[in-house]
């Protein structure tokens, strides 16, 4: 097959316009807004985490693709960050599920990710700017049986 026939080359982050990565995306969303307010139970915790183990390898390969094509650069390493990506995101779902100082580490890092957002929205809507939240985590060593979810996230980013 030539080029042609494969279709338009595939630009730097596709993987995360793959049908089944939206869909995920969509019911990791509704998940944690709609159903878990409404269900909260075992199954809305497990379905965060198969959306979460799906997609988040991919978001930082196509972090790395999109700086790769923004420095006009070849993205050599693309395989690599892929498998480091699926072992850093698996490994980080262990230690957060197994160790309390991951745990907290985990909680503090997200307050500071998500403050930014908490922030500007605050300011936006006539607010003061709000301090970090505090947030928790429930340590549950059963959320490693979603660790499989990370083959959606390598069947869709292999090259």
């Amino acid at each position: 097959m030539n080029a042609e026939e494969c279709g338009p080359d595939v630009a730097p982050g596709d993987v995360l316009r793959h049908p089944l990565i939206i869909g995920l995306l969509l019911l990791w969303a509704l998940n944690d807004h709609v159903f878990k307010d409404h269900f909260g139970n075992q199954l809305t915790g497990k379905l965060s985490d198969i959306a979460g183990l799906a997609v988040f390898p991919l978001m930082l390969l196509a972090a790395y693709e999109i700086s790769c094509a923004l420095l006009k650069r070849e993205p050599r390493l693309r395989n690599w960050v892929l498998w480091s990506s699926l072992l850093a995101t698996g490994a980080f779902m262990v230690g957060i599920n197994l160790s309390e100082p991951w745990a907290r580490i985990y909680i503090q890092g997200l307050s500071i990710a998500q403050w930014p957002f908490q922030a500007t929205w605050s300011l936006l809507t006539g607010g003061s700017i709000p301090q970090l939240a505090t947030l928790t985590v429930t340590m549950d060593p059963t959320d490693l049986w979603t660790l499989p979810a990370l083959s959606i996230a390598w069947w869709v980013g292999k090259p």
